[in-house]
């Protein structure tokens, strides 16, 4: 079973929240309009018995960028079926339910199950389990109880993604505390073991080996994950740590097997292939391993690699045999833009699965031909396929990325296209946060199914479908499930939820849209000035027939255009019988000045109508700016 996608976490200081990525836009900070909230480093959570559920629906329909408007593209519905943070200790300023999930599995009886993360010194975070009718069951609460003389959790602190064993048992790692959490770099961690009813057992607690010279933890520290192999025993990545880790710089990490009753063998240390001394040729920071089914084990590595620095860019894709074995099978980085400096084949992957073709997918953080990540395939020989690079819709210099940007892992629906998310950009974002749902043809054509922060509270701005999405699985109803580190229903700018996406493809109707004016010049615009045009979208029927016509997505390009929300009537997923129309409006606001009307952009429409005007509901935009006036 591949185990869950961890992610970084932060905490709450005041009303402040900072989300920390390592790519070139690290340390962003998160701002809601209103909200003064901010998160540094690792957001929290802690736990509480049962709570009825908090659900919140939206029925909306996706965008295809790539798609004609007649393509009926599919009609999502998302729910929100809990909303963490909603039983606070406002004595310790806790959640006693969680906050910031870290995504979610399905077990066998039919539950959701997941972790939460760390709150400063009241909570280690938690593990609980939600039914599909939101009640929600804390399974234990890590920190209960520090060690007197350290003040350790000894039980580990900020778990990540569970798995579900084949004894029913549910297994998982914490990436610190435990016995040995002062030894290496002060972080350790340990491996763990839950049972249904919520009985802990402490596995392993990682550092238990030291280098006497280097302070290395040769067993490793920081682990992210675990599976369970086909021989029973359970594998698993460190994120540092290992005989080759950088002294008080850490990083470098290993890969492990675990036996049930906790004894561990170090399959592999990376940075073990360093010629020079500063390069790690075969990665560091490894993760989300899996078990292939020529019973090999594949995983990433952050960074590193042959073209990418031993600690800040670059990673790899590799194959290990059960013996330990390491082949590397694809440094990123390998092709690089000499204009803009991308990584064109990407940087940084996230994550890895096995599609049922027998190659292998994954997404990459950063890099891809605009910078914003991207998804690859790769043959089990290693030869890359970039299959989409995101931020291909919108404008990145203006931090428009409706098709988002920084993906996590993808998963193999049951139709046999991919599903994933991106955790920030969308129709509603920026750069800084709210996010994505998508899906993507074997193909490469993508489709945006939703757009996270896409309902706000009226009196705060929050986002209360959710915002930063984080993991993401196709349950044994079809549906989708996922969870955000933010948005919901409860406290500023929310804790967290968990939601439900239903995603259906409408049955494309014999009727007409037409948008008009077909085309509009917005003239020259003074620059700091906002010119509005309004654009009437109208159904009409062919003869006798009566199809209803749901309105999809409307998208600009286009970095000094934008969709006035206020004034626009227009709703995604809106029904349109014959004659029916509402209207969009939309704002150009340029930014500089220029000698003609040479900024351009688009209004894209999407429907499922057979014919639509103008052509694929396309709309051209055009205008210029001009400079406001003369200094004296």
């Amino acid at each position: 079973m591949k185990p869950l996608n961890t992610v970084k976490r932060c905490a709450i200081i005041g009303r402040v929240v900072r989300y920390h990525r390592r790519d070139k836009r690290s340390s962003v900070l998160l701002m809601s309009q209103l909200s003064r909230r901010i998160c540094v480093g690792v957001v929290a959570a802690v736990a509480v018995l049962c709570v009825s559920a908090a659900v919140f629906t939206v029925a909306r329909q996706a965008s295809a960028g790539e798609a004609p408007a007649t393509s009926s593209p599919p009609t999502v519905t998302e729910t929100v079926l809990y909303s963490f943070c909603n039983q606070p200790d406002h004595s310790t300023g806790a959640c006693l339910d969680g906050e910031t999930p870290n995504g979610l599995i399905q077990g066998s009886d039919g539950n959701f199950y997941g972790t939460t993360g760390p709150y400063g010194d009241v909570s280690g975070g938690t593990m609980y389990k939600l039914t599909p009718s939101g009640t929600l069951t804390t399974l234990h609460s890590f920190c209960p109880q520090k060690d007197p003389n350290s003040g350790d959790c000894l039980d580990g602190y900020g778990p990540g993604g569970v798995i579900e064993g084949s004894d029913g048992n549910f297994y998982g790692t914490a990436g610190s505390g435990g016995a040995n959490f002062e030894r290496g770099g002060g972080s350790a961690g340990t491996a763990y073991m839950i049972t249904p009813s919520g009985a802990f057992t402490t596995l392993y607690s990682f550092c238990a080996q030291v280098d006497p010279e280097t302070e290395n933890c040769l067993d490793g520290e920081q682990p992210d994950g675990i599976i369970e192999g086909s021989d029973g025993n359970f594998y698993g990545t460190t994120s540092s740590g290992g005989l080759n880790s950088f002294g008080g710089a850490r990083p470098a990490g290993i890969v492990f097997k675990l036996t049930p009753s906790g004894v561990l063998t170090t399959l592999y240390s990376f940075c073990s292939q360093d010629p020079d001394g500063l390069d790690c040729l075969d990665g560091q920071e490894p993760s989300g391993l899996i078990e292939g089914s020529d019973g090999n084990f594949y995983g990433i590595t952050a960074i590193g690699g042959q073209f990418g620095m031993a600690t800040t860019s670059g990673g790899t894709v590799f194959k290990l045999t059960p013996s330990g074995t390491l082949t590397t099978l694809h440094s990123f980085c390998s092709e690089e833009d000499p204009s803009t400096g991308n990584c064109i084949d990407g940087d940084e992957p996230s994550d890895l699965i096995e599609g049922s073709d027998g190659n292998f997918y994954g997404t990459t953080s950063s890099g891809g031909a605009n910078g914003d990540g991207s998804v690859f395939r790769l043959t089990p020989s290693g030869t890359l396929t970039t299959l989409y690079s995101f931020c291909s819709e919108g404008n990145p210099n203006t931090f428009s990325c409706p098709d988002g940007t920084d993906p996590s892992a993808v998963i193999e629906g049951s139709d046999g296209n991919f599903y994933g998310i991106t955790r920030v950009g969308g129709e509603y974002g920026n750069y800084n946060r709210d996010g994505t749902a998508f899906m993507l043809t074997p193909s490469g054509t993508l489709t945006t199914l939703y757009s996270f922060c896409s309902q706000l509270d009226p009196s705060s701005t929050d986002c209360l479908d959710g915002a930063l999405p984080n993991g993401f699985i196709q349950a044994s109803d079809g549906n989708f499930y996922g969870t955000t580190d933010i948005g919901g229903a409860n406290g500023d700018f929310g804790f967290g939820t968990l939601f439900k996406l239903a995603v259906y493809f409408p049955t494309p109707v014999r009727a007409n849209l037409t948008i008009s004016p077909g085309e509009h010049s917005f003239g020259m615009a003074k620059v700091g000035t906002t010119r509005h045009e309004t654009f009437l979208v109208r159904a009409s029927s062919r003869g006798n027939d009566t199809g209803q016509i749901v309105l999809g997505s409307f998208t600009i390009t286009g970095g000094d255009y934008f969709v006035d929300q206020t004034m626009t009537t227009c709703k995604q997923g809106q029904m349109l019988q014959r004659n029916q129309e509402c209207k969009i409006v939309v704002d150009f606001a340029p930014l500089m000045a220029t000698k003609q009307m040479t900024d351009t952009g688009t209004l894209n429409v999407m429907s499922n109508a057979e014919e639509v005007h103008p052509k694929h509901g396309v709309v051209t935009l055009r205008g210029g700016g001009k400079a406001s006036g003369k200094r004296r």
